[in-house]
């Protein structure tokens, strides 16, 4: 949610924000992930102990919270990540490709349930599901055009994304950044929006894993004075330029 909470930032404070990196994010959610994360509140919703979210004295849905943490990390790798780790690997390690019993497990299957389990210690379940409303509901300034709403962020912009997310889409990140450039072009607002490319093959969180591919663009942009063009030596090239 980093990203989202610097472009709303930015645009709910455009005199006070001198500069927005948004990490792996762009002006609102769209169709898919509202989609997915739908799957995700059901759930737990659907677990009988979930109980309306009065739960409290009962216990957790915790059946209903292991299945949506385990979409969760689905959605945010990328498939040739999950299967340069996995593969067709079973759980016990051996190399036969015949299942020998109903409830044999991929190790994928295996290590996905073992680590919901393990982070769902400190989780509570109607606050997964608030966070799961406040992603879906995102849009940059959830009030007017998108338009109007993205040319309110006035501070220079540097969209840092990975070509292999597909939670939040390359596509749909060097979209916002280009709106957000002609919409300043025509109002005459010389801050920059410029794009950092990270190489990866871990999908969403590339932008965790491979983070420090960006630190020289990030130490720039940070540098350089608002109304600066970066000299063209420096630009990384990438998909949205």
């Amino acid at each position: 949610m980093g990203a989202m909470q610097a472009m709303e930032w930015g645009n709910a404070y455009p005199s006070m924000v001198k500069r927005v990196i948004p990490v792996a994010g762009h002006a609102y959610s769209d169709a898919i992930f509202l989609g997915l994360f739908d799957l995700m509140e059901s759930f737990i919703t659907m677990d009988p102990k979930w109980n309306n979210g009065d739960y409290y004295a009962t216990g957790q849905p915790m059946d209903g919270l292991r299945e949506a943490r385990k979409l969760l990390v689905i959605v945010a790798l990328h498939w040739q990540w999950l299967e340069e780790q996995y593969g067709r690997k079973w759980a016990d390690g051996r190399t036969s490709v015949r299942r020998n019993a109903f409830n044999d497990k991929y190790k994928i299957v295996a290590d996905l349930g073992a680590a919901a389990d393990a982070n769902l210690k400190n989780v509570d379940a109607n606050h997964f599901l608030y966070l799961i409303k406040a992603c879906q509901d995102y849009i940059v300034g959830h009030d007017g055009s998108l338009a109007d709403e993205l040319a309110r962020i006035k501070a220079p912009i540097l969209f840092i994304y990975s070509p292999n997310d597909l939670l939040m889409p390359a596509g749909k990140v060097c979209e916002t950044g280009r709106m957000i450039r002609a919409l300043r072009d025509e109002a005459g607002n010389r801050a920059v929006v410029e794009f950092a490319e990270i190489e990866g093959n871990a999908g969403h969180l590339d932008s965790v894993y491979s983070i420090s591919q960006a630190a020289g663009r990030i130490k720039r942009f940070l540098d350089r004075e608002p109304y600066e063009t970066p000299r063209r030596r420096a630009r990384r090239r990438d998909g949205c330029s």
